[in-house]
């Protein structure tokens, strides 16, 4: 978590929870495994500032864990700021929407996604994970709906970010779209040259 794997007594710069989880996210997209290590104190007790970055990432965890077991890599891992996995049963594609701080898709904003690998049809659903995806509190009213639309260049997908972690809603970790019943496609580039160099097929 911080720049050592034993306890240091110094100031220790430590790893923010959205860097951690999202170096989790990029490792489990790529096919890996994530070890991650606390330092305890001489007394077996850990640094108040790593229970709280364990606390944070155990919270994202509880409400993502399919999205983190049981999955397997796609040919594409990531486009821009979202990652890919697929489920062992190839039933569910998770998309990892990573973020810059809680700023990037505030609490009960909307944002609209072209996911240009994912070939949806009438039958495809997308949800949230750790929320339903029904309302927003305190906004009355509000249409909090997932809407998707299959398009040539892509599945279009319009979500609202309802996920309320903390009381001040300034939660800045990936938000996860489950889609079910959708088709994951390799892009092939016309123009695209293959290098003939051993180690480049």
């Amino acid at each position: 978590m911080g720049t050592d794997w034993q306890y240091k007594p110094t100031n220790d710069p430590h790893k923010s929870g959205t860097q951690i989880i999202n170096m989790l996210i990029e490792m489990r997209a790529k096919g890996g495994n994530f070890l991650l290590n606390i330092g305890p104190k001489q007394d077996g007790e850990i640094q108040i500032e790593q229970q709280a970055l364990l606390q944070e990432i155990a919270l994202w965890n509880f409400a993502n864990s399919e999205a983190i077991y049981a999955i397997k890599p796609l040919p594409v891992v990531r486009e821009e700021n979202i990652w890919y996995a697929q489920s062992n049963d190839e039933k569910y594609i998770y998309a990892f929407v990573t973020r810059n701080g809680y700023e990037d898709w505030k609490y009960g904003s909307r944002k609209n996604f072209v996911l240009t690998h994912i070939e949806g049809n009438t039958n495809t659903k997308v949800s949230i994970l750790g929320y339903k995806s029904e309302l927003v509190e305190y906004k009355k009213g509000f249409d909090a709906k997932t809407y998707l639309s299959p398009t040539p260049i892509g599945l279009v997908i319009s979500a609202v970010n309802g996920q309320r972690f903390y009381t001040n809603n300034q939660w800045g970790n990936a938000v996860v779209l489950k889609i079910e019943n959708a088709k994951f496609r390799k892009l092939n580039s016309p123009n695209a040259i293959q290098s003939s160099i051993d180690g480049a097929k």
